[in-house]
């Protein structure tokens, strides 16, 4: 029996060592296999080049010759915009001022109540002649060259301010109004003043030509060519640009007191005055650069006028 046992501790001797050669073989064809390559990285989509660019990348702004005629409802934006900076005590707005060479179109209704005899006050009247066969137009400016307030805008080298005042400004339609006077008033109260205008100044080295002074637009036409106005009246149409007082920019407005709407004027150059039938849609005359008219031809003419 004795002998038996170095017999077994031989066998186990030689298992472990069978064992241990099993695991380093193991280990070694372990070590020894290669690895697979890292995966490329996943390229960026392409730039497609029909883009459309989000909306803080658009393009330069347009000049302002490019932009969109300024109308009615604009002009008296600006300037409410305008007073209310001048009476709060505030800067002018930067979108007043970028108003400046921006091309408008007015539309002023006039006659609305029938025919008037011209009246030196007045912008714009229509009467019919004594005889019945001829319409009368007349348009005219007002001066303000001897206004303190134009004076002021204009600087010491004025030689004349003339304008045209934009009568109901709170009314944004260019047509005449369609209320009449409210019978719930015992008293009818008097028209408010004029609070807006555009104007032109004329300095030194202005043209000449679209100065009027005391020379109203004037228009005589016979009867048997157009028609009678309606309830519609007529329309004066006035074109140009818009034109900076100076330091005071495009809009500048003053008042007396606080408790007073702002006078805001509007700085513009006039190049084209018309008159419209606007029941017709006809074009009865027109001055460009304030100098020349043009008469109107005996057929109508077209709507886009």
């Amino acid at each position: 029996m004795a002998e038996a046992e170095p017999s077994k501790n031989l066998r186990r001797l030689v298992i472990g060592i069978a064992v241990i050669a099993a695991a380093a073989v193991a280990a070694v064809l372990a070590l020894g296999r290669p690895t697979d390559p890292p995966s490329p990285p996943r390229p960026l989509p392409a730039r497609s080049e029909g883009v459309e660019p989000r909306p803080d990348q658009t393009g330069p702004t347009p000049p302002a010759a490019d932009a969109a005629v300024l109308s009615r409802e604009d002009l008296l934006a600006a300037a409410r915009a305008g007073a209310a900076a001048y009476a709060e005590g505030r800067d002018r707005p930067a979108e007043v001022d970028a108003l400046a060479g921006r091309r408008f179109q007015l539309r002023i209704p006039f006659g609305c109540r029938g025919p008037q005899v011209p009246d030196p006050e007045s912008t714009a009247s229509w009467e019919v002649g004594p005889e019945g066969e001829t319409l009368r137009v007349r348009v005219r400016p007002q001066v303000w060259t001897a206004s303190p307030f134009a004076q002021m805008l204009a600087g010491p080298d004025v030689e004349a301010v003339e304008g045209f005042w934009i009568p109901r400004p709170w009314q944004t339609s260019e047509a005449c109004p369609a209320r009449t006077e409210d019978p719930l008033l015992a008293e009818a109260p008097p028209p408010s003043p004029q609070t807006v205008g555009i104007a032109t100044v004329f300095g030194p080295e202005s043209s000449r030509l679209g100065r009027r002074g005391d020379r109203p637009y004037e228009l005589t036409l016979p009867l048997q060519e157009v028609a009678r106005p309606t309830e519609q009246g007529l329309q004066l149409v006035l074109e140009g640009r818009i034109a900076p007082f100076g330091r005071a920019g495009a809009v500048a407005c003053r008042s007396a007191n606080p408790d007073q709407r702002p006078v805001c004027l509007i700085g513009t150059t006039i190049e084209r005055v018309a008159v419209r039938d606007p029941a017709s849609e006809r074009l009865l005359g027109e001055w460009r650069d304030a100098s020349t008219l043009t008469a109107p031809s005996p057929q109508p003419s077209s709507p886009a006028e």
